[in-house]
């Protein structure tokens, strides 16, 4: 895709029409990729007069999962599952697949009803597109977090001397204990984790307490609605929840935070609304960091001008006090 943008780049430098210039045809052929392509080039193939209809496969389903058409386009997704396929989102926010292209006994670890684990995250949206997260592993409920990743949100912690971090769901793999490690080593700090799950916020306050992390954080029983009573102002706030939930759970916190709250989105993380409201560089500064299976970083700004505070008056002379004759 580089390649072909920076060849249609010069034809239209040139004044030359794109596909013929490239293709020596007035139409352009059929393209075909066998790995991502970054949506920021998706779109600039398009301006370039070079429409792209991304979709998804992979062996396991012996061929396409989802494809978008030009009836059916949605940009940032990889389409609608094609008819034969049926697609859900595990409870992990992992893309599962099953149909008739189905490979046979692909994986011993796929289950009886004929789903493949595809090992990508991913998030349907209320119109059936499918929007991947990311390529990587979709890191399951209960795995500990890479050792990148658990050094980060320690590193965080300690460097910014947070006073307050909310983290919201996927505190049963480790991320609070790091956060909550972060605090106790600085002798200062209050970590709160929102769990959406009874069992797995009182396994993770069973395992903070056996780690002597407790006195530093505090697991709630929560979802996504109370984060809007959590602890103000937020100096840190983790998401790492299913991909639908990332944008609503950022949302929700927004009314915590404060200009240069540090927002993280883990593997979990973002699908393109979320990544547009990020990355639109109105409210936040945002960047993808390449550690572990993926961070999003990003910095809240400062309100917009109708929220901050009147400007203090510059003082004027003194005014002198009139004094007494004492007649």
């Amino acid at each position: 895709a580089t390649a072909l943008i920076g060849a249609a780049r010069t034809a239209r430098r040139e004044g030359r029409p794109v596909p013929a210039a490239l293709f020596g045809t007035p139409g352009v052929p059929l393209l075909w990729c066998g790995t991502e392509v970054p949506h920021p080039l998706l779109r600039e193939c398009e301006g370039l007069g070079l429409p792209v209809y991304a979709g998804y496969g992979l062996a396991g389903n012996t061929g396409a999962v989802s494809w978008n058409t030009p009836a059916a386009r949605r940009s940032g997704t990889v389409g609608r599952p094609l008819s034969h396929v049926r697609a859900e989102i595990g409870p992990d926010g992992e893309l599962l697949v099953g149909g008739a292209g189905l490979a046979v006994s692909l994986s011993p670890d796929d289950p009886a009803d004929g789903w493949l684990h595809t090992g990508v995250r991913a998030a349907i949206d209320a119109d059936g597109f499918v929007h991947l997260v990311r390529p990587g592993p979709a890191r399951r409920t209960g795995e500990p977090l890479t050792p990148e990743i658990g050094r980060l949100l320690y590193s965080l912690v300690r460097s910014l001397r947070a006073d307050c971090v909310v983290a919201f769901d996927g505190t049963a793999d480790g991320s609070l204990d790091q956060l909550a490690a972060g605090a106790r080593a600085n002798g200062a700090g209050h970590i709160v984790g929102h769990v959406p799950d009874a069992h797995r916020a009182a396994d993770t306050r069973a395992r903070l307490t056996a780690a002597g992390l407790a006195p530093w954080a505090e697991v709630r029983h929560a979802g996504l609605h109370d984060l809007g009573r959590a602890p103000a102002p937020v100096d840190l706030a983790l998401l790492d929840c299913r991909p639908d939930l990332t944008l609503p759970a950022l949302t929700a916190l927004e009314g915590r935070m404060r200009p240069g709250t540090i927002v993280l989105a883990l593997g979990s993380a973002p699908t393109g609304p979320y990544l547009d409201r990020v990355r639109d560089g109105a409210d936040y500064l945002s960047m993808p960091l390449p550690v572990g299976a993926g961070v999003e970083v990003s910095i809240r700004l400062t309100p917009a001008a109708a929220h901050r505070p009147a400007p203090r008056p510059v003082p004027g002379p003194a005014t002198p006090t009139p004094q007494s004759s004492g007649e």
